[in-house]
């Protein structure tokens, strides 16, 4: 029984023991802490007036300078509570936090930002593509911060007679057709003096538009004889697509010739030519179809020998000109006549001839003598 008493109270000499050095190391930092701030208010300048105003049995580091500290200590910062603001990544993006920290027998630790350094944007730094140009690209870039890629497009110059499109960055034929020096951004239409469209469109950016097709007809000859038959030819502009003709038929040809065939009577033809731009106007014209007829007429056919006379008249209808001969001798012209005088001494044959536009017409009169009888 009396040892067990003796091992409890060895217990309790321990316990105690700890006890005091615990609190005596909790002194001694509280102490050293205050101590250290008084020394550099008070401008104590040597370790024994140090030692002699704050007791001894507690070791510090002897001040080898005369004069006081430059600047008191700074406060400690309040984990938690301070903001900071994280290291930048390398796009110089940032976070804000607040500090963390501890502190170890009044020595100030480094206080570490509570904010991590924010991640990159999405793909920075990978291989990307410059935006097309003229349907091409070029993979010579990075993404940047931004999500752009550092690669430029490279210079666009379409190949002649292409033009470019600000629409799709690319190169296109033009509708219809067209020729010059290829186009750029800069110049959609080429440098000069640029594009030209074969369809006659006046927007050579892109040939997208067209004019109104034109159509033309003609007839030869435009005057025919009964019977006849004269050539019709027409054509149209180049951006038609068709033409229909009325009166005869095309056969939905741009351009072309045909027949009349043979004509009793005056007849007009028709023309309309179509396309992207829409359809012409009606052009027409037409072949005055004649009638020719040529008439001579003597009156009197009979006079008396010795000297009588004969009116002689004409008309030529249908016909270009007349000339009247006498006997084979050229005698009078003009279309027509309603009666020349003429004194017959022997017969006599009046002849016309008229121009037509084939062969010429030609009718006759003859003037005959009645013997005289004398008195018995």
């Amino acid at each position: 029984m009396k040892r067990h008493i003796e091992v409890a109270h060895a217990h309790k000499v321990v316990l105690f023991g700890i006890l005091g050095i615990v609190i005596v190391a909790g002194l001694l930092m509280v102490n050293g802490r205050d101590a250290r701030r008084e020394v550099a208010s008070a401008n104590i300048q040597n370790p024994i007036q140090w030692s002699e105003q704050f007791g001894s049995g507690v070791l510090f580091p002897a001040c080898s300078s005369s004069q006081p500290p430059a600047s008191p200590e700074p406060e400690p910062v309040i984990p938690g509570v301070t903001s900071c603001t994280s290291a930048p990544n390398a796009c110089g993006q940032t976070r804000t936090g607040t500090y963390t920290g501890f502190y170890v027998f009044g020595i100030d630790h480094p206080l570490a930002c509570g904010a991590a350094t924010p991640l990159l944007p999405d793909g920075y730094g990978t291989m990307c593509e410059s935006a097309p140009s003229c349907g091409r690209t070029q993979s010579n870039g990075t993404i940047q911060c931004d999500g752009s890629c550092s690669s430029t497009p490279p210079a666009c110059v379409c190949p002649d007679n292409l033009a470019y499109s600000s629409s799709d960055g690319t190169c296109h034929a033009c509708n219809g057709g067209c020729t010059g020096p290829g186009g750029t951004p800069a110049n959609p239409n080429g440098p000069p003096p640029g594009l030209v469209c074969n369809n006659g469109a006046s927007n050579p950016f892109s040939c997208d538009s067209f004019p109104v097709s034109t159509a033309s007809l003609s007839v030869a000859p435009t005057i025919i004889d009964e019977g006849q038959s004269a050539t019709l030819s027409w054509s149209s502009s180049s951006n038609a697509t068709s033409c229909t003709g009325i009166g005869f038929s095309t056969g939905g040809a741009t351009s072309g010739i045909r027949s009349t065939g043979a004509l009793t009577q005056t007849s007009s033809y028709q023309i309309s030519c179509a396309g992207p731009g829409g359809s012409s106007t009606i052009q027409s014209t037409t072949v005055t179809v004649l009638h020719p007829d040529v008439s001579i007429n003597a009156n009197p056919v009979r006079v008396v020998a010795g000297g009588g006379t004969s009116s002689i008249s004409w008309e030529g209808a249908g016909v270009s000109s007349c000339a009247v001969t006498r006997n084979g001798t050229a005698w009078k012209t003009g279309l027509s006549s309603s009666g020349v005088s003429d004194t017959v001494t022997a017969q006599t044959v009046y002849t016309v001839t008229c121009q037509t536009n084939g062969s010429p017409i030609t009718r006759s009169a003859t003037v005959n003598i009645v013997p005289s009888f004398g008195e018995f």
